[in-house]
């Protein structure tokens, strides 16, 4: 029977959420080329977020996206607040499935927000005239280049590993050098899982899966020892990846479409994303799947073992788990039964030997 690893990229693969470097290196490496009538938008009031100026600085952009963050913040405590059953009368797993995919309309508005503030939009170039469709594709195939270039350099930035030519460093005017942390031992998973010939897959509500694969071709290929050079050796992260994607030049967030092009942004969401992976297939695989917070809780729980990462017992995810009655043991107690377990990292999984159990890796 074969094995498919799905793993989570914000949180799980990563030390912390990325959203801020993501949208920090796209404002830094935006052109500062006048915007061309066709794209222009209005004026950047609440909702709605483009720009009528022809240039916008760096200061303008992070303004706009501190105040979505801030409004996201909002929106978020309000719906916390208002729902109902509250928190601590939710105490089924059924009940926490119904209250994340209430979410649905705050993050899809925030993300609408983020496609309308533009921050994208340079990465793509000054978009072509009526009629150029091919110089639109060929901007927007560079501002996807650039996408994973800024993710694999910020990685490496993070391990000391940069190149020379490191797009973090173009961000340094924002006040630091912005960098992209991996959890321990995930260069080793994936050099294991791949020599036990197991399948590997992001599933992420990210915005930007090309900034993903930068990310997990560094990390791969710094494992290999190839971290310090400026290019890949072309086989660093040789798995799928589901997750949203930003339309270049327009810088508009969809989602993957195989999914039918709508972002991801629940747990259900996600959910669909896993099926959609093991759907077609003559033999259903044991699925491991790995992640750290409740958008991941839908995907932990159907797979045949789910592996939450957390700092420490009291992180949301295994909080909520322990509300909702699931037993989720640290890798070092769990038992031959367990389903579900927890780690800080992924030399922890590793060090447990809970993958044995299922095949490997040795």
């Amino acid at each position: 029977m074969s094995r498919l690893l799905l793993l989570d990229f914000d949180g799980t693969i990563t030390q912390h959420d990325t959203l801020d470097a993501l949208i920090s290196l796209a404002i830094a490496h935006s052109t500062s080329s006048p915007t061309p009538p066709s794209q222009r938008e209005s004026d950047p009031e609440p909702g709605n977020e483009g720009a009528a100026q022809q240039t916008r600085t760096q200061e303008d952009l992070t303004t706009v996206w501190q105040a979505i963050v801030a409004d996201y913040i909002t929106a978020c405590e309000a719906h916390r607040a208002s729902y109902r059953p509250a928190t601590h009368q939710r105490t089924s797993i059924e009940q926490e499935l119904e209250f994340l995919e209430s979410w649905e309309p705050v993050e899809r508005a925030s993300v609408a927000r983020v496609s309308a503030a533009g921050f994208f939009r340079g990465l793509g170039g000054v978009g072509g005239r009526e009629g150029e469709g091919s110089q639109d594709e060929e901007k927007g195939a560079q501002g996807a280049g650039m996408l994973m270039r800024l993710g694999r350099e910020a990685a490496l930035a993070a391990s000391g590993a940069g190149s020379g030519s490191d797009p973090a460093r173009g961000a340094e005017s924002l006040g630091e050098r912005i960098t992209v942390e991996l959890r321990k031992g995930f260069g080793e998973l994936m050099a294991r899982a791949g020599a036990a010939g197991w399948e590997a897959a992001v599933v992420s509500v990210n915005w930007s899966d090309e900034f993903i694969r930068g990310v997990m071709q560094a990390g791969c290929d710094s494992y290999r020892g190839g971290g310090a050079s400026s290019k890949s050796s072309g086989d660093g992260w040789p798995g799928k990846v589901l997750a949203n994607t930003v339309r270049l030049p327009e810088g508009q967030i969809l989602g993957p479409q195989e999914l039918g092009g709508e972002p991801l942004v629940t747990a259900g969401d996600k959910l669909r994303a896993m099926r959609w992976l093991i759907k077609d297939r003559e033999e259903a695989p044991k699925v491991i799947y790995v992640g750290d917070s409740t958008t991941d809780l839908a995907c932990l729980v159907e797979a045949d073992l789910g592996i939450v990462i957390a700092g420490d017992r009291e992180s949301k995810l295994l909080k909520t788990t322990e509300r909702v009655q699931l037993q989720v043991p640290h890798v070092a107690e769990a038992d031959e039964g367990s389903r579900f377990v927890w780690a800080r990292d992924f030399e922890e999984v590793l060090r447990s030997g809970v993958l044995e159990r299922i095949g490997g890796p040795p």
